[in-house]
């Protein structure tokens, strides 16, 4: 499976090359072409579009693993390549992270730690390219306590070719997961008694989240 479909294990919802003229996505969309110049000669890779308008209750039910945990340990990063030209003009960039599991939502036999994967940016595949755009991707850093909505990456059939793959080290294909983002919820993380979106400031209370999923 690849990975990079737009905030439901994936981030983007469009994408725009100026010059080159190619505009597509990466979250079922056909893509479509043209072609425009620039006075430089330096083509701009575009990102833009919106986040898949899921309430909690979606989220809940797209998700195989719900829980809060300590972000401890960068395990590495990955790139796929994007868009239709060989070689490819733009790279979406996974990042691997380690989770301290502090509270297993669901289903409730997670392990201590576990391995996630997250969508983490857009670099350019030539040097005349100039990424612009791609804002409200969740930022992770070490040390942050997080509420992650998770789809298993469990099934090799499905995300054996990709980013999915390898399983980062130390851990199997049964203890790592993607990270789905949707909406308001993005990076959550705790803000007095709520937990709140990084991206957006909405909250949600423990309470609510434990009334969906039950």
């Amino acid at each position: 499976m690849k990975l990079n479909k737009v905030w439901y294990g994936g981030i983007l919802a469009a994408t725009a090359l100026v010059a080159v003229g190619l505009i597509g996505c990466s979250f079922g969309q056909a893509p479509a072409y043209g072609t425009q110049s620039q006075p430089t000669g330096q083509s701009t890779l575009l990102i833009s579009g919106l986040l898949p308008d899921w309430d909690l209750e979606d989220m809940v039910e797209r998700s195989d693993a719900i829980a809060i945990g300590v972000i401890t340990t960068n395990l590495g990063t990955k790139s796929e390549a994007g868009g239709l030209n060989d070689p490819p003009s733009y790279y979406y960039q996974f990042t691997d992270y380690k989770l301290e599991v502090e509270r297993d939502f669901y289903p409730g036999t997670l392990p201590e730690n576990i391995a996630f994967l997250a969508e983490t940016g857009v670099t350019p595949g030539k040097e005349d390219i100039k990424v612009v755009g791609y804002e409200g991707v969740p930022s992770y850093e070490l040390e942050d306590r997080v509420i992650l909505f998770m789809e298993s990456m469990a099934d090799d059939s499905e995300f054996g070719d990709g980013a999915g793959r390898p399983v980062p080290d130390g851990f199997t294909a049964d203890d790592y997961y993607l990270v789905i983002v949707g909406g308001p919820f993005g990076k959550l993380m705790l803000s007095g008694e709520k937990w709140e979106d990084s991206r957006t400031g909405e909250s949600f209370t423990i309470d609510k989240l434990a009334s969906v999923i039950h």
